[in-house]
């Protein structure tokens, strides 16, 4: 059985879907809790967090581009995508990650998020 609770954080409320069970290790009741959303104090409206649907904003776009162009006109991006399919685009991102970083691959997923 499921119930929303409003927890109050200072002057803001905050709404959560709360599920208790049995927790059989501890032989007690726990509850289980998903965030809903923000609380208008004085309208009573609900905001609900924003999904991860929204476009990512690019912060550093011109290293990429320049180096888009160049493996368009030398020809090696219909290369890649005619001999990996599937992994072109991040075999592409990953040799641009390496010319424009000289980093090591594991700071990757960073560098990807900031261009």
């Amino acid at each position: 059985m499921s119930y929303i609770i409003e927890q109050r954080i200072g002057k803001q409320a905050y709404l959560y879907e709360v599920e208790s069970y049995w927790d059989r290790e501890k032989k007690q009741p726990r509850q289980k809790r998903k965030y809903i959303g923000k609380k208008d104090p004085e309208t009573g409206k609900v905001f609900r967090p924003q999904t991860r649907n929204i476009p990512r904003l690019c912060q550093d776009y011109g290293q990429v581009y320049l180096l888009q162009t160049i493996a368009d006109r030398v020809g090696l991006t219909p290369v890649l995508k005619q001999s990996f399919p599937e992994d072109y685009r991040i075999l592409l991102a990953l040799a641009f990650f390496e010319i424009s970083e000289v980093a090591p691959l594991y700071l990757f997923p960073y560098w990807q998020e900031s261009t």
